[in-house]
């Protein structure tokens, strides 16, 4: 049922006419009574008006919270999305840390090739769900932001690149190429960068619970 079934049913319901008793007539042994349809009054109608804007009030604001609720669950799954994009302290950067030292081995460059390789199917699956999420993120929070987050993902300094320039990486390193330590540190600040992009990303699509939405 629609808010406006509802509000019909209401009048129908709330706004009969009121009956009084009128003439009493003798049919054989039985006595029969005829009522007499009397108008609203005014007070009534009035009465049962503001009642009904009540209900409409109420309806709206149910349908707001149920909006509002569906809309932070969207954007909770776009941020966990966002989250699982990140370069945490540990994993890749951990590795690059020891290369950009100079004291990176065989080893290091072996654990980023199977963490690239470990992580390249969910990582698709988050880009592909957050790209499905694009035009949601441009009518709720703007074109700028939206740009912001198709950058994260295939822009220079974005996601697939930093991964294209670990697995570059990885190529240098065990051709036994020079200069792994200068490509190590620079992709270390490719992603610092990232992450704090993200970072800012994150908290607009999703702010922190009391921040108005």
């Amino acid at each position: 049922m629609t808010i406006y079934d509802n509000a019909l049913c209401y009048i129908n319901g709330n706004l009969q006419p009121r009956q009084v008793r009128g003439k009493q007539f003798m049919s054989g042994d039985h006595v029969r009574t005829e009522s007499v349809a009397m108008p609203l009054s005014l007070t009534d109608f009035v009465k049962a008006f503001r009642e009904l804007l009540g209900a409409f009030r109420d309806a709206t604001g149910i349908v707001r919270d149920g909006m509002d609720l569906l809309r932070r669950r969207n954007a909770r799954v776009a941020a966990g999305d966002l989250d699982g994009i990140a370069f945490p302290p540990g994993g890749f950067c951990h590795s690059l840390a020891i290369i950009g030292t100079g004291k990176g081995t065989a080893a290091q460059f072996d654990e980023l090739a199977r963490i690239l390789n470990a992580t390249a199917e969910d990582v698709a699956e988050r880009i592909d769900g957050l790209r499905k999420y694009r035009d949601t993120v441009r009518e709720q929070c703007g074109a700028a932001v939206a740009a912001r987050l198709l950058n994260l993902l295939d822009g220079p300094d974005g996601k697939f690149v930093i991964r294209y320039e670990i697995e570059g990486l990885i190529d240098m390193g065990r051709r036994g190429k020079p200069n792994t330590q200068e490509q190590a540190i620079r992709i270390l600040g490719m992603i610092s960068e990232f992450n704090d992009k993200l970072i800012e990303l994150h908290d607009v699509i999703l702010p922190p619970r009391g921040a108005a939405y």
